[in-house]
């Protein structure tokens, strides 16, 4: 017995050296392979910190996380040309983007006509044109010092000279795009008047490309109104048209030419936009097109494309994208246009679109805008109508209409009569919860507005149901 615990107790202190030799031979290997991985990072920024000193031409310039190759001294005169530059490229690190519209989908098409002018662009002889041009960041350019910005800039205007009399083709790269519109943001009036020189032949073009878009939108941006009335002329209908519907990029080229720039010269855009108004209306980047000519054009133009929307109105509340119009028409058309217009094409129809899923939203703004014999034909209809009401209370759109019938209500004998009306109801609507509380939110509200009666020259106290 003895000798059999003795040797167990051999064979527990075997196994533990064993556990002892391996733990102490891994701990060894990965010291080893430790120091190894340091001296060659040692080394790899010994040899290129020697590179660096030893090539006259080729320095290495650190600025917080990024490497930048700068280029050999210049002489004074170029630096004293390049520093004028200086104070506009700060302020371009500073312009407004654009923040993704709430009615576009992440997922942007282009069209076929814009790949079509792409190809016969981009054919092989930019190749070298793509290879000279270097892409700017304008995070570093944030970051750079004022001496790093002027050979920033002199770079740029180095390789923007290299590219003209090619400025359309090279406008249809990625690289050429970034080198043109950070010229563009330069604002160098000369440096300008090139770019438009060389894409005013082929403007049509370069503004329909995935590209060449950008480059367009920047100038439109960057201009100002007089120049752009000698550009807009070179704009085929055709091309408006395209540039609305194609993509996202292309939209916005229209849309910064109104919310930039307002004047007389832009009438015929918004002819050409009024006139394919329905067929822009019901896209996903035309209604965003309509929208925004509307909101930004000046009175005279807003009103030629409603005019030409209002025999279309009933057809476009219905509409996936048109209701974003038709509610667009509604806040600044004048309140004798609505009642006549909307009134007119929507009675007989009323509880239908109250219960469409787009429709429902354009009904609910109109319950708010309309008011004294308008508002009560829809009430009687919509409310009055026991069959009516009941589809409303039932319908999963339908009774967002009622309860905003219900919020919008500021007389208290309306909301007396549609209270009495709902009230028997509620508990037959899987929306009654909601509905409730509109009605309770309403009746504390009208008894707020209405004056309490005078007796003996004081306010009697107000009386809850």
């Amino acid at each position: 017995m003895r000798r059999f615990l003795y040797i167990k107790k051999q064979k527990r202190l075997l196994f533990f050296f064993i556990i002892l030799f391996y733990f102490f031979s891994s701990l060894l290997f990965f010291l080893n392979t430790l120091l190894c991985h340091i001296a060659r990072k040692g080394e790899y920024w010994k040899v290129m910190v020697m590179a660096a000193s030893n090539d006259p031409n080729g320095h290495v310039a650190f600025s917080g996380p990024y490497l930048k190759q700068v280029l050999p001294p210049r002489t004074s005169t170029d630096i004293n040309c390049s520093a004028t530059t200086q104070g506009s490229a700060i302020t371009a690190g500073r312009i407004r983007r654009y923040t993704h519209n709430p009615y576009v989908s992440q997922s942007v098409t282009t069209s076929c006509s814009s790949t079509n002018t792409s190809r016969q662009l981009n054919s092989s002889n930019n190749t070298s044109c793509d290879s000279s041009i270097q892409v700017y960041n304008n995070c570093f350019a944030r970051e750079a010092s004022g001496a790093e910005l002027v050979l920033l800039s002199s770079n740029l205007l180095e390789q923007f000279f290299a590219v003209v009399g090619n400025i359309p083709r090279t406008a249809c790269t990625v690289t050429g795009r970034h080198l043109l519109v950070s010229v563009l943001r330069l604002q160098h009036t000369d440096k300008v008047q090139i770019i438009i020189d060389e894409l005013l032949p082929q403007l049509n073009i370069v503004a329909l490309d995935q590209q060449g878009c950008h480059v367009v939108r920047a100038l439109i941006e960057l201009i100002s109104t007089e120049l752009l009335e000698t550009i807009l002329p070179h704009f085929a209908p055709k091309t408006i048209i395209e540039l609305a519907v194609s993509s996202q990029h292309t939209r916005r080229v229209v849309q910064s030419i109104f919310e930039r720039h307002k004047s007389e010269a832009l009438t015929p855009i918004v002819t050409t936009i009024a006139q394919s108004g329905q067929q822009l209306a019901v896209s996903q980047q035309g209604c965003i097109a309509v929208i925004r000519t509307i909101e930004n054009s000046l009175p005279h133009q807003r009103r030629s494309v409603i005019s030409m929307l209002l025999p279309v109105l009933p057809s476009l509340t219905m509409n996936c994208y048109g209701n974003y119009v038709v509610q667009c028409l509604l806040q600044h058309m004048d309140h004798a246009s609505l009642v006549s217009v909307v009134c007119h094409n929507f009675a007989g129809h009323w509880l239908t679109l109250s219960c469409n899923k787009f429709a429902s939203n354009v009904i609910e703004k109109v319950v708010w805008q309309l008011d004294g014999v308008a508002r009560k034909e829809v009430v009687d209809e919509l409310v009055m109508d026991a069959s009516n009401l009941r589809c409303l209370m039932q319908d999963g759109f339908g009774n967002f209409v009622l309860q905003a019938i219900i919020d919008s209500s500021n007389d208290l004998e309306e909301f007396s009569e549609v209270s009495s009306r709902v009230r028997p109801l509620l508990h037959t609507s899987p929306y009654g919860h909601k509905i409730g509380n509109r009605l309770h939110g309403g009746l504390v509200r009208s008894l707020q507005v209405t004056p309490a009666p005078q007796v003996g020259g004081s306010a009697a106290p107000l009386m809850d149901e």
